[in-house]
């Protein structure tokens, strides 16, 4: 069920949750893209192993860009992101992101309190033919949690089209 030592996690108890998502976007110019997406989660009885991960750039987990991977496990969240996109020739974009998440109990102790966290980023997306590279870096200012210190990430990514 996850750290024996956190309240949260109840063996027995029931694991009821609704999640929704929402991903959104503008063309305000040839070239210029406005995004927005949009996460909410709520649960009851989750432990550590139905808890959604948060943090991070992978598109596994809920992102929160500047934090470490996986630094939070949620049960009620809600998540935006809202990035820009500037389209760089016919097939490469650059862009800005912020990402807040509005999370319960991210200190772990069981209590119900939200906390808000913050996350900023920029990106590049390349493509050639098949191949393409997404590199992404991001910040996370202090969110009490962290050891009172903000977070740096960074994320490269590779592949090819194969069908």
């Amino acid at each position: 069920w996850g750290a024996p030592e956190d309240p949260r996690n109840q063996p027995g108890e029931p694991i009821l949750h609704a999640q929704q998502w929402l991903r959104s976007g503008w063309e305000m110019t040839d070239g210029l893209r406005l995004q927005f997406t949009e996460s909410v989660r709520m649960g009851s009885g989750d432990d550590d192993l139905s808890r959604i991960p948060l943090g991070g750039s992978t598109p596994y987990v809920a992102p929160l860009h500047g934090a470490p991977w996986a630094a939070f496990l949620a049960g009620d969240y809600l998540s935006t992101e809202l990035s820009l996109h500037g389209a760089i020739g016919n097939n490469h974009e650059i862009g800005l992101l912020v990402d807040t998440v509005l999370l319960r109990d991210a200190e772990r102790t069981g209590k119900t309190a939200l906390g808000l966290l913050l996350g900023i980023g920029a990106f590049v997306d390349l493509r050639w033919d098949e191949w393409f590279m997404e590199a992404r870096v991001g910040y996370a200012p202090d969110t009490g949690r962290q050891t009172s210190r903000p977070h740096l990430s960074a994320l490269i990514g590779l592949g090819a089209q194969i069908f």
